[in-house]
């Protein structure tokens, strides 16, 4: 058994250093030598005999698997938080969830001054900021900052989705992700933003909209050092560099770089759905950003501004084709003649010159 000397934290502070016990297995780490023991024997040793009746994951005492049900599938929310729609299977979670109503936060990183409401959330903290990620997965070897975090990440590599949505039948590996989901079919939106009151179906919505009023943008591309309110977006953003294209079209095949954009193309093929309509001119768009880009022609915004020249457009897409006229790239090639174009609605142009398409007929004639 491996003794490892790591500073264990108390609300933040950190102690003397004391001997820490790792387990061999996942890594997880006890500060006496007989915690280690029998979380082995109970956790990686034993015979798994006590099943979930719900959703059939075993576990080596009944203790451990009464309390899986309770945490997992109890459904049941009797406490209910005074101050927002949230509520809890148990006190202690309401407990913890009040504090940030108080604005109480009592865990303090020593090395940046951040605080934190929960111990749970600075343990997150010191391991994405600092680097303290202590437990492996010893398959893809990725590092998390809890325990309950790789035990979860584990469902990824079994394949396990044990919670089942009632209402169209997805299942999912985490009740939480099964929560959240269900809120795409009550329409629930519980969380507001207090600047411009718009609202969302989960926190971390929230958290990343806040910034678009504060302006952090603390997630930042490596390769060109674009920054990005939210982790989403970066990841999405980083697939332009690596040519990513994930999610295809089952009709005509075609891939996306997100899920969302993947969507919105779909509508092109059921009959045109375009549910996004504008309240000026009643114009109906299949994808929300294309009503906001459209918009701009009624209001007149146009952000986005040319570093050369500084014409500015109502989109980062038209902007990024008009500075191709400063660089001479011309990334759009004709199949047919090989001619260059710099977007591809002038290569799509000057391909019906080949397939003598006129598509555009006068209705006067």
């Amino acid at each position: 058994m491996d003794k490892l000397n790591y500073p264990r934290d108390h609300g933040g502070e950190a102690c003397q250093d004391e001997p820490l016990f790792a387990c061999e297995f996942c890594s997880r780490t006890f500060s006496k030598s007989g915690k280690l023991e029998r979380h082995t024997r109970r956790i990686h040793i034993a015979e798994k005999k006590y099943k979930c009746e719900t959703c059939g994951k075993a576990f080596g005492t009944s203790v451990c698997r009464n309390r899986h049900q309770q945490r997992t599938h109890t459904t049941e929310r009797i406490h209910k938080c005074q101050l927002c729609p949230e509520s809890f299977a148990r006190s202690t979670y309401l407990s913890a969830h009040m504090k940030i109503h108080a604005k109480e936060r009592s865990y303090i990183c020593q090395i940046c001054n951040e605080s934190f409401t929960t111990s749970s959330r600075f343990k997150v903290h010191v391991g994405n900021k600092h680097g303290e990620r202590p437990y492996i997965c010893k398959l893809c070897h990725a590092s998390f900052t809890q325990y309950t975090y790789l035990d979860k990440h584990m469902l990824i590599h079994t394949g396990e989705k044990p919670f089942t949505c009632e209402v169209c039948h997805k299942s999912f590996p985490h009740s939480y992700n099964l929560k959240i989901h269900a809120r795409t079919h009550t329409g629930e939106t519980p969380y507001t933003c207090e600047v411009c009151g718009k609202y969302f179906s989960t926190s971390k919505s929230l958290k990343v909209h806040v910034r678009t009023h504060t302006g952090e943008r603390p997630y930042t591309c490596e390769v060109c050092h674009k920054s990005f309110p939210g982790s989403y977006n970066l990841k999405i953003h980083v697939r332009t560099h690596t040519g990513e294209r994930p999610y295809m079209c089952e009709v005509c095949h075609k891939s996306f770089s997100a899920s969302n954009s993947l969507k919105e193309h779909v509508r092109t093929h059921t009959r045109r759905q375009k549910p996004f309509t504008c309240e000026v001119c009643d114009k109906s768009f299949s994808a929300s950003k294309s009503l906001k880009v459209h918009v701009r022609a009624h209001t007149g915004d146009t952000p986005y501004t040319c570093e050369v020249c500084h014409k500015s457009f109502t989109a980062n897409s038209i902007l990024k084709v008009h500075g191709r006229t400063h660089t001479g790239e011309r990334p759009y090639t004709c199949q047919t003649c090989h001619k260059l174009f710099s977007s591809g609605y002038n290569l799509k142009r000057h391909s019906r010159t080949h397939a003598s398409l006129k598509p555009y007929k006068c209705h006067l004639l």
